[in-house]
């Protein structure tokens, strides 16, 4: 595994396995870091757009550019854990650009952190595991007019690392009360992988996004290395038709100090994952044929948070 170049970032680390949606989780996007509480989010279905590997549009929440990222130490509910290895500093700086706030008012920018490098080869921004193909794209949450929302993008074309900012998650306007966080517009960021894409101009752009056979797909393991403190979450995405209305399964993911990989089992994943989500419906990996997985880095409403972080391995593992 390469080592990560990260300059002016104190140790980094990876990501460990939630047993449950954080309550300070956001919508379908989303994942719990820090304190606060919350049971909202955006419905497990909507109108999806990404016939090219393009960002999802979805009913008040996904409508731009995201990512997200996984790993963590052993867990329950289906997920286990193996140990990997360290990183180290090094490298380069640049900005993660994007804004915060608190109450429905805002904080200022986030601090910046520097890219990293060592990720997964995507030339082209095109994966391929097996018989699973397709583009790599980002998407990230609305945010409003009065208080900017989450950022994220690639930092290369060649390997699959993000850098951004987990927005912190104001009040709704005109909230009920003073728990009413707006999750719908500030639920993260996402990296979304397309699962059966056919390679085209571009690395795969010109393709469409079809659905992908996951019956012999028993779990996926993932792995990042890069910034830590981080609230992840895994899903897949389930849609009628390449325009279709999409379900989201998804299971939480939490942050650990150690750097280590996850696996995932598929059956534990199911709709509104987040706590207070309903309905919570199961993923069948014997009838659902998904169209991409998505790593979602999710917010909180007690603070922002910069990311910069690396996707070194991304497995589906089959029963085979």
């Amino acid at each position: 595994m390469r080592q990560l170049a990260y300059l002016g970032v104190a140790a980094l680390s990876a990501v460990a396995l939630l047993t449950s949606c954080s309550s300070d989780n956001n919508n379908s996007s989303g994942g719990s870091v820090g304190g606060a509480t919350s049971t909202g989010g955006k419905s497990s279905t909507s109108t999806s757009t990404k016939p090219t590997g393009g960002a999802s549009s979805t009913s008040s929440t996904k409508t731009s550019t995201g990512t997200t990222a996984t790993g963590g130490v052993t867990g329950a509910g289906g997920v286990t854990s193996s140990s990997a290895g360290g990183a180290s500093a090094a490298g380069g700086a640049s900005a993660a650009g994007g804004a915060s706030a608190a109450g429905g008012s805002a904080t200022g920018g986030a601090t910046s952190l520097p890219p990293v490098t060592g990720g997964l080869d995507i030339t082209g921004k095109y994966y391929e595991d097996g018989e699973y193909k397709g583009v790599i794209w980002t998407t990230q949450d609305p945010g409003r007019t009065d208080i900017p929302g989450s950022s994220i993008v690639l930092t290369g074309t060649n390997e699959l690392c993000v850098q951004g900012l987990a927005a912190q998650v104001p009040l709704n306007l005109n909230p009920k009360n003073t728990s009413d966080y707006d999750y719908s517009d500030y639920w993260g960021v996402e990296i979304g992988w397309n699962l059966n894409q056919t390679a085209g101009v571009d690395g795969g752009d010109a393709g469409s996004q079809d659905a992908a056979d996951f019956s012999n797909v028993t779990s996926v393991t993932i792995n990042t290395e890069g910034s830590e403190g981080l609230a992840l979450r895994v899903q897949l995405e389930v849609k009628e038709g390449d325009a279709g209305t999409s379900t989201y399964y998804c299971a939480a993911l939490a942050s650990s100090p150690a750097l280590q990989p996850v696996t995932v089992n598929l059956t534990t994943l199911k709709t509104n994952c987040w706590t207070g989500g309903t309905p919570q419906n199961a993923y069948d990996p014997l009838t659902m044929k998904p169209v991409s997985l998505g790593i979602e880095v999710t917010t909180a409403s007690s603070k922002a948070y910069p990311f910069a972080f690396c996707v070194t391995e991304l497995k589906l593992n089959t029963d085979q």
